[in-house]
């Protein structure tokens, strides 16, 4: 099976709120869940209990002269459904869904020689790993 290549614009999308995010260079999934260890006096075993899963995903872009619009869709605090097709809406590829997430964090780097790029991250209410 070939392996997709981010890189290919013309078939990876992704949007936030229903608005494509854009010039993205990088993406990154990231799913933890807490565990509580209990421990007595004397026991012989460890107890763990594994906590409430967490999602987040943190993309990385390059920003275009007029980027006002994306800035303002990824400010933290917004909201929206997740929709993220790396390689393009083709039957059988990946897939990567939110019904929620929050952005937690954004930042915009400007530098004087070079390219201009966001990262944002997004806190995840859910998260389905699947093919189109």
């Amino acid at each position: 099976m070939a392996k997709f290549n981010l890189g290919s614009e013309s078939t990876f999308s992704m949007t936030f709120g229903g608005t494509a995010l854009t010039c993205i260079q990088t993406i990154e999934f990231s799913s933890t869940a807490p565990v509580q260890e209990i421990e007595c006096a004397g026991a012989t075993a460890v107890e763990q209990i594994v906590g409430i899963t967490r999602h987040t995903v943190t993309v990385t872009g390059a920003l275009e002269d007029d980027d006002n619009t994306l800035l303002g869709i990824v400010d933290p605090g917004d909201t929206g459904a997740l929709a993220c097709d790396p390689a393009g809406t083709t039957t059988g590829h990946l897939d990567f869904s939110s019904t929620n997430g929050t952005v937690t964090d954004r930042s915009v780097s400007l530098p004087v020689n070079g390219f201009s790029t966001y990262s944002v991250t997004i806190a995840l209410d859910d998260l389905t790993i699947g093919a189109n």
